[in-house]
């Protein structure tokens, strides 16, 4: 049932700013109201009446936390029964000084309020007309006498709304010009941002080529190592960024800093481990975009390196040419293969923990077969595998055998108990022997087992120059499980750039 005013039969509406008010309760205040409302004393739906706002005067609401109006103890209907606001003319003027507390600060609302004080002012010219409160309500007049013709001029009423209104539509006009203006100051405070952001980075860049131990330290390479990777990567204008679709937004950091610092600050990323955070500190970049920029070029790097993938594995013959001469006993070696893992967070999820769990490592990891040849050269690399995987498996896994041809020697620890494999590709395998049930090894087992670990030695130095990449050393963000055999590649290509292990017998 729709709530009805019982003096002028106004309905409800949501979005009237007309309020509905019961009887009160006590009896004195019950008879007053029930004089002005014109009932009797034997009127029995008394409880059901509702008032609308439009029959009290503004002085009678007050307005509580949260915008609610609500009428004051002291309230009574007196612009109903057939009076109107004009029979009151200091409640009129009373209007007029509170209407401003009445106003919302929402443009909006506020517009709404003029209208409705400006169509209340105009003075009514007929009978059984209605006139607007400066609440916004409708008030009944009763038809036009000479009384009326008697009513306060309402010239002083009309001017005000015209200047409340003139005043809106002035301040409207400032706030849309200071709108303009915050726009642009803000667009030149941007472009004063990215201007310090891009002297910063050619400052860095700079000291990075006159200072090759810095260059090293930041970057792991040398700054002519650095050009000549740069050159290796092109064409650059391929490049798209991660999360950008648009051709318009391909290089978003164009106007920070050039391709080449760029691929510098990847560099640096991985080297030194760096936050997201500081290189957005040190460098004025945000964080969105360096993730991107991360992302992005590991990506193209490592699509330009897997290419070479297979000339990484060179043949017999190539390392026999330059074979270092502590290997020289060791006839037809081809590879010396160890593995290695890398710490990442632990999952919530239980089955991926069990996976990612590595027994000897006593933590969550990631597991990866590393080869090398005899001077330290890294030439295979697999992809990343969990924690939990055999060194067996792996090699299974990562079809290093494919690579392999008959007659190669693999030089491998203890735990690569990869015989069933390699006599399938007639390949032999040097590792050091077992105790198989004994208390110890013989005299020449012990020989044998040292100059095997004094050749494997190496690949233990190739794996510490991976590790010496800080961003691999910590534990890695399960967030970064696209990547991580990317970067893991990348990063053995880049140790490649560095100066090897062991110098071989031909220069050439």
């Amino acid at each position: 049932m729709v709530m009805k005013c019982f003096v002028c039969s106004a309905e409800w509406n949501r979005n009237s700013f007309r309020t509905f008010h019961r009887i009160p309760k006590d009896s004195e205040k019950r008879r007053r109201w029930a004089e002005f409302l014109g009932l009797t004393d034997n009127y029995t739906n008394m409880d059901i009446v509702r008032v609308c706002s439009a029959h009290f005067p503004v002085d009678d609401f007050i307005m509580k936390p949260g915008g609610k109006r609500c009428l004051k103890y002291t309230a009574l209907p007196i612009l109903g029964g057939g009076q109107s606001l004009n029979d009151f003319p200091d409640m009129q003027e009373r209007q007029l000084e509170n209407i401003t507390e009445l106003m919302e600060p929402s443009q909006k609302k506020i517009k709404r309020h003029c209208l409705n004080l400006r169509a209340w002012s105009i003075n009514p010219s007929h009978t059984s007309s209605s006139t607007m409160t400066a609440s916004g309500s409708l008030i009944l007049s009763h038809s036009e006498t000479d009384d009326d013709k008697k009513q306060p001029d309402t010239k002083d009423v009309t001017s005000q709304t015209t200047f409340i209104w003139k005043d809106w539509k002035s301040l409207k006009a400032e706030n849309k010009q200071l709108k303009e203006e915050n726009s642009k100051l803000r667009k030149k405070v941007k472009e004063l941002e990215n201007n310090k952001a891009g002297e910063n980075m050619n400052n860095f860049v700079e000291s990075l080529k006159l200072n090759e131990k810095k260059c090293k330290f930041y970057t792991s390479l040398t700054f002519t190592n650095i050009l000549a990777l740069f050159s290796f990567l092109q064409p650059i204008e391929s490049l798209q960024y991660w999360g950008c679709k648009n051709s318009d937004v391909d290089r978003p950091l164009r106007k920070k800093c050039n391709a080449l610092e760029e691929l510098i600050i990847v560099l640096i990323r991985l080297r030194t481990g760096l936050l997201i955070e500081d290189i957005h500190y040190r460098f004025n970049i945000s964080v969105g975009l360096v993730t991107k920029l991360f992302t992005s070029w590991i990506q193209h790097i490592y699509c330009r390196f897997n290419v070479l993938r297979p000339m990484m594995f060179p043949s017999r013959t190539l390392i026999q040419q330059h074979l270092p001469s502590e290997f020289k006993k060791l006839k037809n070696i081809r590879v010396i293969i160890d593995c290695t893992e890398f710490y990442c967070q632990t999952p919530s999820n239980f089955e991926h923990q069990s996976n990612l769990y590595s027994s000897y490592k006593a933590h969550t990891t990631f597991k990866v077969l590393i080869g090398c040849t005899p001077n330290g050269a890294i030439s295979f690399v697999s992809d990343l595998f969990e924690g939990s995987i055999s060194d067996k498996e792996l090699v299974k896994k990562s079809n290093l055998m494919d690579l392999l041809e008959e007659g190669d020697l693999v030089l491998a620890d203890r735990g690569f108990n990869i015989e069933d494999l390699t006599i399938k590709k007639k390949v032999a395998l040097n590792i050091p022997p077992f105790l198989k049930g004994r208390d110890k090894l013989t005299a020449q087992e012990e020989i044998e087992t040292k100059q095997i670990a004094k050749k494997r030695i190496y690949v233990e130095h190739v794996v510490g120059r991976i590790k010496s990449f800080r961003l691999l050393k910590r534990n890695l963000s399960l967030s970064m499980r696209g990547i991580l055999s990317q970067m893991v590649f990348v990063t053995a290509c880049l140790v490649n750039f560095q100066e090897p292990i062991l110098n071989g017998g031909n220069t050439n």
